[in-house]
């Protein structure tokens, strides 16, 4: 993991605050809508999902101009970790944290603003710090895109067509982003908590059935992130293995998946 600190000496970026503060909302809004294009978002979570990612958004912003007339990366850091401990225990997983910090960079980096860069530099600092700490957790968030690539392949190989299954709307998005599980499995096996993963795997099967997406089609992914894992060495497999089998199981029990 690479440093929190900001590689030059500590400079104030004040002015260049200031730009981000004062388009902090139109840059909160955009995010949103890029993220709420994907149906998970108000599928899962509802109107009440809609208001916390205003408000995380905003925050977000908030940190990053602190940082920024700080001339350190630091508070930033601190606030990444601390706001991936509260969003990975309330039905979200680090991607999409991390996800939404790059949605904020790349939408800055459009304002073109002098300095820009430097903001970009900063989220990305924040983003790295949502790496966890040496141990399978961590490791399996390194083999994250590995798995994804053995994942689609498997489900390739068997079935060409297998996004088609998923419906055209949705295709695109739930099935490209198949780190997202695996997100949530490295988060479950992080906090010690199959629930987190469980809530996510009964959500999808409600989602699924709701579509009227053939029950096949879950099974065979979910069959195929499992062999993935057998991609990852000693303990962290057994981890993962073992945990994704547990929430499998407490996701059957899950009568009503949505965390609204």
């Amino acid at each position: 993991m690479t440093t929190s600190s900001d590689p030059r000496a500590p400079r104030s970026y004040a002015s260049l605050a200031d730009y981000v503060e004062r388009l902090g909302d139109s840059i909160a809004r955009r995010a949103m809508a890029i993220m709420y294009a994907n149906p998970f978002w108000d599928d899962r979570f509802g109107a009440r999902g809609r208001r916390f990612a205003e408000e995380d958004g905003r925050r977000h912003i908030a940190y990053l101009c602190e940082a920024l007339r700080q001339g350190s990366s630091d508070s930033l850091v601190h606030y990444t970790r601390w706001v991936q401990s509260v969003l990975t225990t309330r039905g979200m997983c680090s991607a999409h944290l991390d996800e939404n910090l790059e949605r904020v960079g790349g939408i800055i980096l459009s304002e073109e603003l002098p300095d820009g860069h430097v903001a970009v530099a900063f989220l990305d600092a924040g983003r790295r710090a949502l790496c966890y700490a040496p141990g399978p957790a961590r490791d399996i968030q390194d083999a994250s895109d590995a798995i994804g690539v053995e994942v689609r392949r498997t489900l390739s190989s068997a079935n060409p067509r297998w996004r088609d299954e998923w419906g055209r709307d949705s295709a695109s998005r739930l099935t490209a982003t198949v780190e997202w599980p695996v997100s949530y499995l490295a988060d479950a096996v992080h906090l010690g908590r199959d629930d987190q993963l469980a809530g996510y795997l009964a959500w999808l099967a409600d989602f699924a059935a709701r579509r009227e997406i053939p029950a096949t089609s879950l099974e065979s992914f979910l069959l195929a992130l499992g062999s993935a894992l057998d991609h990852l060495a000693g303990e962290t497999r057994r981890f993962a293995t073992e945990t994704l089998a547990r929430a499998r199981a407490l996701a059957a029990t899950i009568q009503s998946p949505a965390a609204r």
